[in-house]
This record gives C-alpha cells, sequence and structure tokens, in this order.
C-alpha cells in the first residue's frame, strides 16, 4: 500500500512540475510575442505599448536603456540580466538573431542607475543606448543600441555606449560616402612622401583626442608648439581643412575613423 501511495505522489509532483514547465513556457513565449509587436509598431500603437508594460511587468512612463549583444555574447549577456534581475532592476530579455537584446527599465531611487547597467555589463560585448523616456521609445533605443555595437572598429570587452561611438557609427550607416570623404579630405596627402604625411597625420590625430591646446599637442608630441603651427599650416595647404577650425576638425575627424575602420 505504502509503495502505491509513494507511486501517487511521485506521479503528483510529476505532474505539477510539467504544469509549471509548461506554464512558464507560455508565460515566456507570451512575453517575447508581445515584446515582437512593440518593436513591428515602433511603438505607435498605445494601447500596444499598455498591454507590453502589463505583460513584461514594465511602467509606460519611465526611462529606459538598451542593450544589444555582440556576436556570442548571447551567453554573457544572459548572465548579466540574471544578475541586474537579482539588483531589482526591472528587464526584459529577447533572443534575437540579429543579437540578443535586454531592456532595462531604470529606477528611479538610485542616483545613477546607468552606472549600475554599466557595472551589471562590464564582461559583456554589447552596444547600450542613450537613456529614453518611455516603453514607446524603446524599439528606438534598440536600434541605437544596435547601430553602437554594429559599428567600425576593434572588437568590444565590454559594453560601449553611442555617445563615444558617434564617429564609427556614421561611417557604419554609410560606408559609401564615408570612403568619398575620406578619399577627398585626405587624399592630397599622397601627392607628399610618407614620411612627412605621417608626422602631419600625427599631430592632427594627436590635436583631435586633446582639448585643443596647441601647447597641449606640442606637449605630447615633444615638440615646439611653432613646429604644431608649421604643420597645421602645411596640413591646410594640402587638403584645404584647418584643424583649428571646429567645422573642419569635425570633417577631418570623421575621415580618419574612416581611414582605421578600412
Amino acid at each position: 500500500m505504502w509503495e502505491a501511495v509513494e507511486q501517487h505522489n511521485t506521479g503528483l509532483m510529476t505532474g505539477y512540475q510539467r504544469a509549471v514547465l509548461e506554464m512558464g513556457r507560455q508565460q515566456e513565449d507570451e512575453r517575447r510575442t508581445w515584446f515582437a509587436r512593440l518593436m513591428d509598431n515602433d511603438g505607435r500603437n498605445p494601447d500596444v505599448v499598455r498591454d507590453v508594460g502589463r505583460v513584461l511587468g514594465f511602467e509606460v512612463p519611465a526611462p529606459f536603456v538598451a542593450v544589444v549583444a555582440a556576436p556570442a555574447s548571447g551567453a554573457a549577456l544572459r548572465v548579466a540580466a540574471g544578475g541586474m534581475s537579482g539588483l531589482g532592476l526591472r528587464t526584459h530579455r529577447h533572443e534575437s538573431p540579429s543579437g540578443d537584446i535586454l531592456v532595462v527599465q531604470l529606477p528611479s531611487r538610485v542616483p545613477d542607475p546607468e552606472r549600475l547597467v554599466l557595472d551589471a555589463l562590464a564582461h559583456v560585448a554589447c552596444g547600450l543606448s542613450p537613456r529614453v523616456t518611455g516603453l514607446a521609445r524603446v524599439p528606438h533605443a534598440v536600434r541605437l543600441a544596435s547601430a553602437t555595437v554594429r559599428a567600425g572598429g576593434a572588437a568590444p570587452a565590454g559594453p560601449m555606449r553611442l555617445e563615444d561611438r558617434w564617429l564609427e557609427v556614421f561611417v557604419a550607416h554609410s560606408p559609401e560616402l564615408a570612403a568619398e570623404l575620406a578619399e577627398r579630405v585626405l587624399g592630397p596627402l599622397e601627392s607628399i612622401g610618407a614620411v612627412e604625411r605621417e608626422r602631419l597625420l600625427e599631430t592632427v590625430r594627436v590635436h583631435l583626442a586633446g582639448d585643443g591646446s596647441i601647447a597641449d599637442t606640442a606637449a605630447a608630441l615633444y615638440c615646439h608648439r611653432n613646429t604644431v603651427q608649421h604643420r597645421f599650416a602645411r596640413f591646410r595647404e594640402l587638403t584645404g581643412r584647418d584643424v583649428r577650425v571646429p567645422g573642419d576638425a569635425a570633417v577631418v575627424a570623421l575621415a580618419l575613423r574612416v581611414r582605421v575602420s578600412v
């Protein structure tokens, strides 16, 4: 009799566990379906936005950031998402062939919630969007995070913010125009010798990486400030661009980033 009771209890427990697993699958399927709807309508349908908030447990007017994992970093993002949930952050992870997505609702009572997210993503190669306000803006945030992680440059070891990757994102967004820009801006330097060309480019790179101070550029290059001024004048003579002028400096910086990316 006791054996029969034990078998009966085991059967009940097995059935219960199966039911719980099935309920979990159904809930996860529902979450995936509603998030896909949010992405498909780009947050334009208020009814969909409201229902997505209900299903995912998000507050519709809250601030959010989106994270898109680099290729082969989906597992690391899953671990990071678990860590964020352990900290009390509301998240939703969505598996995607183009890169797993993580949406994080930023808490209002934390002084620097974005730093909390960055710390949790410390070992995840991914793109991180700027903060957006409202669940309806999450599809936009996902696109920004995706553009960030797919921009050219070295493979990331951790999270990359859009504000740190503007040049790479612009270059990757329109490679044909970027290549044309680089050729038109830097092409004239091919008319001089390799040693002089590299000296001019090094001076320009150091200057653009700094705060715009001629003195600081000269110190970094271990040369006199008049030498730096002379190189800038030579660069302008060849390219028509003066890196001391903000507009020209922006164009030259973009052209240099193209050359690094190709």
